[in-house]
């Protein structure tokens, strides 16, 4: 399965619209994310791979089996600081419109590296205008 940016922005979104710092499956779902479909599964466990998620309890009660069953109940699941950063760094458009014209076939980790590499440039931009 390939790495979808546009859903990726999105479920962080629906991350960090949860009401309390802990959310869930069903809260997402009505955040607008199916937590049902392969996608979602498919971007959630790279989420969790790059710390941009967490599950909060038992680290076995979301997942697949040896079967390639995915079991769905209960789970507690915050967006880590490293999750709210990478998620601000997307919603500055011209990071966001860099990414996805320049950098849209990148890697979960490397679409964070330069993320934060096109965010430090463009705040560097911004601080050299306000000294002038």
């Amino acid at each position: 399965m390939k790495i979808d940016i546009e859903y990726m922005k999105k479920l962080l979104v629906a991350f960090e619209a949860a009401k309390t710092p802990v959310t869930n499956l069903e809260e997402l779902e009505q955040n607008g994310i199916k937590y049902q479909d392969d996608v979602f599964h498919f971007h959630f466990e790279l989420f969790v791979d790059e710390a941009l998620v967490e599950k909060i309890g038992n680290p076995y009660v979301f997942g697949a089996n040896r079967d390639s069953v995915t079991y769905f109940c209960g789970v507690h699941l915050r967006l880590t600081s490293k999750g709210h950063d990478f998620l601000k760094r997307l919603r500055d458009k011209n990071v966001w419109g860099r990414i996805k014209s320049d950098f849209k076939d990148n890697s979960i980790s490397g679409l964070i590296d330069i993320a934060k590499m096109l965010g430090k440039k463009y705040a560097k931009k911004k601080i050299n205008k306000l000294m002038e």
